[in-house]
């Protein structure tokens, strides 16, 4: 099944590291994920 990036992982302000290599993820990233300044 396809799934799309949500929009609550932007809640999650301490994340350092997520991976989508192996995913079948459509659509575009969300832009709140920008606020995300501890992700690499």
């Amino acid at each position: 099944a396809h799934g799309t990036i949500p929009v609550g992982l932007a809640n999650l302000t301490k994340l350092e590291w997520f991976s989508i290599g192996q995913s079948q993820i459509q659509g575009n990233i969300p832009p709140e994920l920008g606020s995300l300044t501890h992700l690499m």
